[in-house]
């Protein structure tokens, strides 16, 4: 994969199992950075 393909996996993973219609608190501990800050 390109890392323009590993971004697009990784966007479309924290919109569809993070914030779809059942919130999957463990894909944040599999793809947000340990000091990642939501503003």
């Amino acid at each position: 994969m390109t890392k323009q393909e590993d971004n697009k996996a990784v966007v479309v993973r924290w919109f569809t199992d993070f914030w779809g219609e059942s919130c999957d608190l463990s894909v944040v501990d599999d793809i947000a950075a340990p000091d990642m800050l939501l503003k």
